[in-house]
């Protein structure tokens, strides 16, 4: 079958479920489900559509419409039976959702397509369970669950996101969210905070198989499973500066700080890159390590350093360079070197 034609189901006024599925149909021709008053259940999966908008519209008593494996490009709402519930549209090419403002979708699977970026008004605020897995999603937008109120499941797994904050996943019901993060490529920043919040996280969303879920570190490029991270570890970028109220400092990765001790820490060699977005640092204490080795550079990444204590006698090499030349970096107005023996 290539199409479905103009009123071919008219005769058919008790017609409760239509499986037209692994066909070879391109095009459903306005009026093709009219005159089927009973219509529940449509199956089309497996065909060639590119478009839903001639047909689904007038099939006013359909609840429940499978689509998988076509052609879809856009998904608009509109366009589905508007008493539709559930909708199944898996492994199409869908990159963009349409408005939802009059949808009253409960569940949408919507796995193995192409979808980006999410945004409220995108999604049916009756959603109950909404299965985005396998896409390209890379940033949902603030509060797009927020109004979501009777949302219960969330799954998010292998996708592109690398963050997600509290603010774009929270939703204003009473009931919590399971949520899948699995197989995304996410990094260990402080927009997870709130999944270290137990108040956050018991209440408000349940992130299923923390087990299973990792970030990776962005400085040491270590992988940490969901339920292992700690707060020291979800750090967060700066492009200009660490106001006083930033979530970050409140855990201690903020790059705020001019002072940095890192005596005693049997620390042997010194390349620089060890001070990853840390270049407001303008006082440096490695008293009591084992260096050997200070490598050439430290002052072009550390442009505000100006005082640098050491108390140890075992330094075979600083920079490639002499000592007063290290002192008096055109980075440093003031230069400081402290050496002490024990």
């Amino acid at each position: 079958m290539l199409q479905v034609s103009p009123y071919v189901f008219s005769d058919c006024a008790h017609l409760t479920s239509l499986n037209l599925s692994h066909n070879l149909i391109s095009q459903l021709f306005h009026d093709s489900l009219t005159k089927c008053p009973l219509l529940k259940r449509v199956d089309l999966s497996d065909n060639r559509l590119t478009t839903l908008a001639d047909a689904l519209p007038q099939a006013s008593a359909v609840r429940r419409l499978d689509v998988s494996r076509n052609r879809l490009e856009l998904l608009q709402w509109n366009e589905l039976p508007p008493r539709l519930e559930h909708l199944i549209a898996d492994s199409n090419i869908i990159t963009l959702l349409g408005a939802a403002t009059k949808s009253k979708v409960r569940s949408a699977s919507l796995r193995g397509n192409l979808i980006e970026q999410l945004s409220a008004d995108q999604i049916p605020d009756s959603i109950e369970q909404l299965d985005l897995a396998a896409n390209r999603v890379q940033h949902i937008a603030p509060a797009t669950f927020a109004s979501k109120t009777l949302l219960r499941s969330l799954d998010l797994s292998d996708n592109r996101l690398s963050e997600l904050s509290e603010e774009s996943l929270l939703a204003n019901g009473v009931h919590s969210i399971d949520v899948s993060l699995r197989g995304n490529p996410l990094r260990c920043s402080c927009e997870f905070h709130w999944i270290k919040k137990t108040d956050v996280v018991k209440r408000k969303v349940n992130v299923v198989g923390m087990s299973d879920t990792l970030c990776t570190h962005p400085v040491s490029g270590k992988v940490i499973t969901m339920d292992k991270v700690d707060t020291k570890d979800l750090l967060c970028n700066y492009s200009q500066v660490c106001e006083p109220d930033c979530v970050c400092c409140q855990f201690g990765n903020c790059d705020c700080k001019a002072l940095l001790d890192l005596s005693d820490n049997a620390i042997v060699r010194l390349s620089g890159d060890e001070f990853h977005k840390t270049t407001a640092i303008s006082h440096l204490f490695l008293n009591g390590n084992r260096l050997q080795t200070i490598e050439r550079g430290l002052a072009d990444k550390l442009p505000m350093l100006t005082t640098v204590c050491l108390n140890i006698d075992c330094v075979n090499f600083i920079f490639d360079y002499s000592v007063p030349t290290f002192c008096f970096s055109e980075h440093m107005s003031t230069s400081f070197l402290f050496f002490s023996s024990y």
